[in-house]
């Protein structure tokens, strides 16, 4: 067998002794140092008797299952007496006596020992000092031995020793059974879920034909029956779970899941600091993966893991695991590494759910099957590693921390094994199974929604705005929430928005701090209260504090009261006390003996009421979710038991409103949201008012929103608003689209293109159709003689190109005597020939006059945002339109101001991605300048460890770059806001202030202005054409006060038909941007003939072509 590294075997520690003595006890032992001896690494001494036991006590789980051994080792120099195997316990750890594997006197060489150990000896062999292949009767605990040179036989033997290399135990097939009872359970809830399904269907149309006289009773059966059915699980799952602790025999590093931890002060065994940062824990835990979790607290901007040596991997695939829980902060930083070469990163790599996320306080499991090209031995769990960069404070729990050699079906799948934790075990799922089969209630309501709905009384709930969910209220607002008023805010308690997700789709729960004796808030219901049975239910999170002292408290005004302690009193889960920082759902039954004009509910983070006494439990934060107040339904009532909390909580939507539960249900489904001035409902009808069946279903509101799943976020499709359709993606109609009752099948309105002489003009699609093309007049007068034509060339049903034509027949006053060259057959004259012997006449068309041009340094790139980005607006970049409103870095940079879009368009350009110190992102093309606090602007690419402007939820900063990434090519918006510097951000309302243009501040600076002007046609006095020469014509030098710039174009071939807007470029070397414009703004152009002279302006004679449909 080849030896790999010592955390790889089973039951034992150190299983060859790659950590040295770690997890063994010896007597006349030595452990060379790591990695010496040739590979064998725990000796006895020649000719002295020398023994090696494991430090573990190892569980037998079942005798008849079967314990395998194997032994490695070497003898050396003369002969050596070995006795090696196992010292077997009773449940009381008394000494059954010695079962051997091998018990043999062996000369120099190598040995291997596979021994199988299964079954009971007879008790006429009993107690036991000899080699078996079977345990004691009453075995529970093993501990595996090893003598050497022991003393019988004529021993020890002078001169004879021993190395052992590995030393192991594992149980028979635990994997393989694993996979078995997985199997069996996986049919087992196959089964028991077509049972239920069918109970569902039976209890479903008991509700639909008005009989619900056994509804409860059925439902409490069938709680009692699942209930049974989890109890059957729980001894399965307590078996596949000793089986699965086998699992353990494939990972590489030793104590993966921390359960050998005997320095409650230090690190668990095996591992070792890379970077000793930050504090840490000993956790104690109650889950399958282990009895303790390694808890790391660090702080931002420091590195800080553990680590393994000795881990020996070979080229080859492997799969490395780790199962972690988010406490606070974020998981960027936080992940694994082989030697820094294979690595696993928390943040931007999927979980087992496909999840990719760096925030989430939560529990979360990762593999990855990769590909070993080279030796390597160390293994990495890292909290914060800079190659995971940006390094951000976190506080979290390592479950689990694994390598292992990858299977052969994951290799041949190229994907690991998740349904058992892989080949590295089944105690992760075990643990989840086990978690959420633990409540019998939970179970059922996974499987009863269509119930759920029915018998759901969310819609009797008393309180307003109960999720926070009312308009108003939301990310970034302060203070108390609508519909709910003041009570005490001691020592000036916090009371607002908090960050976290919402669990009932509010924008953000309602967190009140406890900073003294009296915190909280009251909401108070003037309508008339019946006598009768009420609920309350609370959904919590609690957050660095004491729970005593915090609640919910209900106040009739005829005198009755009733107090939910959240200190004192049980939670649905049962637990009672304070249990640090939690979610905690609370529900109550009670009764109000007489009517009440009125009733006021408290929620409070603190309040002497639920303790009396004024002592100070200190500081505490309550982030609260729900709160319900209710009439108790009558299954409650019967019951005296409120409806299980987790099944109320997910049902969304409340079917049969009309009158009781029995029967109403199969007409009328109905749901609206109202405040003053504004309603939303949601209705489906089955039976009319006539009694008629019908199938009519209606959604109303000033906004209706489709959404649609997409990459794990929620994607808009299209709303309604106004009476209107406005469709977010793209429409396919597979038959046809019809507009009204016209001829047409769609109808286009006209739309308006400015063009110049040669503007392609694309339509972006197939119109199906050549439309009708119209061009406007002649943008500036005509000469006498001069004829205007403009149009289409090319056009088709996805585009054209315009032309725009002068024609002039000027009268020559220096035509040449006689021909001097024929064109297309006849002979021409030269007009203005500079010299009377050339071949082709030489045109020369002189600028001068004043230019309206827009000046920018010759550093000056496109630069923009990634097309995906957010504005403070809520569009993305793909879609502002010039008009639109942005936010823009004010002149004292102390803030913002408002400016409108001048123009923006869609390229694609190399990108970067950008992020602060508070995980603010912005993705855009490497030309972007960014704005400095001291007025600089500097590429994107060098911005890293500068101060930025920054808006986040609406607040004004100036924060740090911490971390920048190539993200290659990307789909850009080029916004132009009047040369502004605009917010924009990766995420909604999370924004960095990013220019459009670099301003020229440079002294001595080189600014160039560049546009086109329109040389008309020029007619020959035979009738041919010249037109202006091609390419860009360049004008430079020192501009000066009073000067002018001449371009000159040579007109140098003859053509047919049509005409050039020739281009220019002029270069002025001013001290500063101000002072180029001045000089560009300061000269005037005027296009000159032999006929006469024609203005032009620079940028070219535009006109708008006018697309039509015929």
């Amino acid at each position: 067998m080849e030896s790999s590294a010592g955390s790889s075997f089973g039951l034992n520690a150190n299983g060859d002794f790659s950590l040295g003595s770690f997890g063994w006890g010896a007597g006349d032992m030595d452990f060379p140092a790591l990695g010496g001896g040739f590979g064998y690494l725990a000796s006895s001494r020649p000719g002295v008797y020398g023994n090696l036991a494991s430090a573990k006590i190892i569980k037998v789980a079942d005798l008849n299952r079967g314990l395998h051994l194997q032994c490695f080792y070497n003898v050396y120099g003369n002969n050596c007496r070995i006795y090696l195997g196992l010292t077997c316990y009773d449940a009381s750890h008394n000494g059954l006596g010695n079962v051997y594997a091998r018990g043999s006197t062996d000369g120099p060489g190598g040995y291997q020992v596979d021994w199988t150990y299964k079954g009971v000896i007879d008790g006429a062999s009993v107690p036991v000092y000899g080699v078996h292949d079977r345990l004691p009767p009453g075995t529970a605990y093993v501990q595996l031995i090893f003598y050497a040179n022991y003393p019988d036989s004529g021993g020890p033997f002078p001169g004879g020793y021993v190395q052992i290399s590995q030393f192991w135990l594992e149980e028979v097939g635990s994997v393989q059974q694993a996979r078995g009872l997985i199997s069996d359970e996986a049919t087992t809830r196959s089964n028991a879920d077509s049972a239920l399904s069918g109970r569902v269907s039976t209890t479903e149309a008991k509700l639909n034909l008005d009989q619900d006289s056994n509804l409860y009773a059925r439902i409490r059966s069938e709680e009692t029956a699942r209930a049974n059915g989890d109890g059957a699980l729980a001894t399965r799952a307590s078996n596949l779970e000793v089986s699965a602790t086998a699992s353990s025999v494939n990972t590489l590093n030793q104590n993966p899941s921390f359960s050998f931890w005997t320095d409650p002060n230090g690190l668990p065994n095996g591992w070792g600091w890379w970077i000793a940062q930050g504090t840490v824990t000993r956790n104690q835990t109650d889950n399958s993966s282990g009895g303790y979790a390694f808890r790391h607290n660090i702080p931002a901007g420091y590195e800080g893991g553990i680590m393994q040596g000795a881990c020996r991997l070979q080229p080859g695939w492997y799969v490395m695991e780790a199962d972690i829980e988010l406490l606070d902060g974020n998981l960027t930083g936080a992940g694994l590494t082989v030697e820094g070469v294979f690595n696993l990163d928390f943040a931007r790599e999927p979980d087992v759910n496909k999840e990719v996320s760096a925030g989430g306080w939560k529990r979360r499991r990762f593999t990855k099957l990769f590909y070993c090209d080279r030796p390597l031995n160390n293994w990495h769990a890292m909290t914060n590693w800079g190659s995971f960069a940006p390094l951000n404070y976190k506080y979290m729990d390592w479950h689990y921390c694994g390598v292992r050699p990858a299977t052969a079906g994951e290799i041949l799948a190229q994907k690991v094994d998740n349904d058992v934790n892989g080949a590295g075990g089944a105690i992760a799922r075990i643990g989840a199974e086990e978690t959420a089969r633990a409540n019998g209630d939970s179970a059922l309501a996974g499987r009863t929604t269509v119930v759920e709905a029915q018998v759901s009384n969310d819609s009797n709930n008393l309180v307003r705005n109960a999720t926070f969910n009312a308009p108003g209220w939301g990310r970034g607002s302060y203070g108390i929430p609508p519909y709910w008023g003041g009570w005490a805010q001691d020592n000036g308690g916090y009371i607002g928005w908090n960050d976290r997700p919402s669990k009932y789709g509010a924008p953000c729960p309602l967190q009140i701090d406890r900073q003294g004796d009296q915190n909280g808030i009251t909401q108070y219901f003037p309508a008339p209260i019946g006598a009768g049975w009420y609920v309350i239910e609370a959904d919590v999170d609690f957050e660095d504090g004491n729970h005593a002292g915090s609640g919910v408290h209900v106040q009739f005004n005829n005198g009755y009261a009733r107090n939910l302690s959240f200190g004192t009193e049980p939670d649905t889960n049962g637990g009672i006390g304070s249990f640090g920082n939690v979610n905690r759902k609370f529900s109550t039954l009670f009764y109000n003996g007489a009517n009440s004009p009125g009733v006021s509910l408290y929620l409070m983070a603190g309040w002497t009421g639920f303790t009396g006494t004024s002592w100070g439990y200190g500081f505490l934060r309550t982030i609260w979710h729900k709160v319900t107040f209710r009439p108790a339904s009558e299954g409650e009532i019967a019951a005296r038991k409120v409806q299980d909390a987790n099944i109320t909580a997910r049902v969304a939507s409340v079917e049969s409103t009309t009158a009781t539960i029995n029967g109403k249900t199969q007409a009328y489904f109905s749901k609206t949201a109202s405040v003053p001035g504004a309603t939303a409902f949601i209705a489906a009808q089955a039976l009319n008012d006539q009694g008629q069946a019908t199938s009519d279903v209606a959604i109303g509101g000033s906004m209706i929103a489709l959404y649609n799943t997409q990459d794990g976020s929620a994607k808009r499709a299209m709303y309604l608003t106004g009476g209107n359709a406005v469709f977010d993606g793209q429409i396919t109609a597979r038959t046809g689209v019809r507009v009204g009752t016209g001829t047409f099948a769609l109808a286009l309105a006209p739309a308006d293109f400015p063009v110049s002489n040669g503007t392609v003009i694309n339509y972006g699609y197939d119109l199906g159709r050549v439309p009708a093309i119209t061009f406007g007049a002649c943008p500036i007068a005509l000469n006498p003689g001069e004829v205007y034509q403009a149009y289409a060339e090319n056009a088709s049903s996805t585009g054209f190109t315009a032309r725009l034509l002068i024609q002039s027949a000027p009268v020559s006053s220096n035509q040449s005597v006689g021909p001097g060259y024929s064109v297309n057959g006849s002979q021409a004259y030269d007009i203005g020939k500079g010299t009377p012997d050339a071949s082709n006449g030489s045109y020369t068309f002189n600028c001068y006059g004043t230019l309206t041009a827009y000046g920018y340094r010759e550093d000056y790139s496109d630069s923009c945002v990634s097309a995906d980005a957010y504005v403070p607006s809520g569009k993305q970049a793909f879609e502002l339109a010039p008009g639109d409103e942005m936010l823009v870095l004010n002149e004292s940079m102390d803030g913002y101001t408002r400016e409108r879009v001048q123009q923006s368009y869609v390229a694609e350009e190399e990108s970067v991605s950008i992020t602060t110190e508070t995980g603010i992102t912005l993705t855009a093309s490497v030309s972007t300048p960014i704005t400095l606090r001291d007025g600089r602007q500097i590429r994107i690419r060098e911005v890293l460890g500068e101060d930025v402007a920054v808006l986040d939820q609406g607040t004004f900063r100036w924060e740090k770059i911490t971390y920048i990434e190539e993200v290659g090519v990307r789909r850009v918006a080029r916004v132009s806001v009047n040369n502004n510097t605009y917010a924009a951000g990766d995420e909604p309302e999370r924004m960095i202030f990013t220019h459009n243009i670099i301003k020229g501040q440079t002294p001595g600076s080189l600014y160039y202005a560049e546009g086109s002007a329109t040389i008309g046609l020029w007619t020959l006095v035979n009738g041919g054409w010249v037109r202006a020469g091609q390419g860009y014509v360049w004008a430079n030098g020192t501009y000066s006060t009073g000067g002018a710039k001449q371009l000159s174009w040579s007109l140098s071939q003859a053509v047919s038909s049509g005409g050039y807007v020739s281009g220019f470029r002029i270069t002025i070397d001013a001290s500063d941007y101000g002072a180029a414009i001045g000089a560009f703004q300061s000269v005037t152009w005027v296009t000159q003939s032999t006929s006469g002279s024609r203005s032009a302006t620079p940028n070219g004679e535009i006109v708008t072509a006018t697309v039509r449909p015929q």
